[in-house]
């Protein structure tokens, strides 16, 4: 499965692969609102890349299983992250959006975690 994966990944457009290839490097579920801004932040993309980041583009990748969707967000499938991350780390972006997760390692909050604390 996981050259299939590699392979549909390939067939991508290179900003597609970039917005997947910084998800696999993000690797925790985030949402489709925060995911713009943190690349944002980080100066990652540019607005052209970073306006492909809607519900077409989910739907494409989720159809194909390149993204899953959980209850905490979108991230990169398991099953070729790693390479997917490899292959990230080779990208000029790669350093300024891993000091920004370092940085601010609160990008992720788990519904379920969310909820107890609300509740509490």
């Amino acid at each position: 499965m996981n050259n299939k994966l590699l392979t549909l990944f390939n067939a991508l457009s290179i900003d597609e692969q970039n917005i997947l290839l910084a998800l696999a490097v993000i690797y925790a579920p985030i949402s489709q609102s925060n995911l713009p801004g943190l690349l944002v932040n980080a100066s990652v993309f540019d607005q052209k890349s970073i306006r492909l980041i809607d519900k077409s583009l989910r739907e494409k990748l989720q159809k194909v299983e390149l993204l899953v969707i959980t209850q905490d967000g979108l991230r990169c499938n398991e099953a070729i992250a790693e390479p997917l991350m490899r292959r990230a780390i080779a990208e000029p972006w790669f350093s300024k959006l891993a000091q920004l997760l370092i940085a601010e390692p609160n990008y992720y909050y788990p519904a379920r975690i969310s909820a107890y604390h609300a509740i509490k």
